[in-house]
């Protein structure tokens, strides 16, 4: 591009953002009309009126059929992306309807809402969103968030510790699953039939992982069988 062409192109994005701020005094009625917010803010009168109607800066629109903006979809970008990281990822209904959001705070006359397949289209503009499924939380897993059944649960824990000698240190944030790393090929293990368990992991295999160094020897002539049988059956 020209060193003309891109001094002209910087001047245009230099010209919006002093009639965006001759715009929010507009509206904040710090500036009493638009021809004197014009003058203030060193901007066309016809430009700025064109803005207050609604009409967007042409820089940033890509295609004539694109509805949003480059700066709105950023917008709308970041706020999904927040929403993510905070675990609460928004649907396509919610992100339709946060776009038409930005559209009408962005237009002084009613816009037409986005099309049902808009959200789609706007997916496939941008790599780094993704459709994804989400599972559906399970209801008897949302019945045990009960504080007083999670503190009763370590508080025996904390007895079992207590009782066995059993150092925090020694104890490993695996599931039964975990304790199978390194595991590359399928082999029978002898398990409990009664007991409902990952049957490549004997359990009182993961008991004597947690435990301390002088406890581990009392597991060894088979007088006990696991932890999950200490905590009360626990699972």
């Amino acid at each position: 591009m020209p060193r003309k062409s891109r001094q002209s192109r910087q001047n245009l994005v230099e010209q919006e953002g002093r009639i965006q701020l001759a715009i929010k005094a507009l509206e904040n009625y710090d500036i009493p009309s638009i021809r004197r917010a014009a003058q203030v803010f060193n901007v066309p009168n016809s430009t700025l009126q064109d803005r207050m109607q609604g009409h967007l800066f042409q820089g940033e629109l890509r295609n004539q059929n694109l509805r949003l903006s480059q700066t709105q979809e950023e917008s709308l970008m970041q706020w999904i992306e927040v929403r993510d990281k905070r675990g609460v990822a928004p649907r396509p209904s919610h992100v339709r309807q946060m776009a038409d959001i930005i559209l009408k705070k962005d237009s002084k006359t009613p816009p037409q809402p986005m099309r049902k397949n808009w959200v789609t289209q706007f997916i496939n503009r941008h790599d780094s969103i993704k459709c994804r499924f989400a599972r559906r939380y399970k209801y008897k897993r949302a019945l045990c968030e009960d504080p007083r059944v999670i503190k009763d649960w370590f508080k025996r824990l904390k007895e079992v510790q207590d009782e066995h000698g059993i150092q925090d240190e020694d104890i490993f944030n695996f599931d039964e699953t975990g304790f199978a790393m390194g595991l590359i090929a399928t082999a029978k293990a002898n398990v409990n039939g009664s007991l409902q368990s990952n049957a490549s992991v004997p359990w009182d295999l993961v008991f004597q992982l947690a435990l301390s160094s002088k406890e581990r020897s009392i597991w060894k002539d088979g007088s006990k069988n696991s932890i999950y049988h200490l905590i009360g059956g626990l699972k």
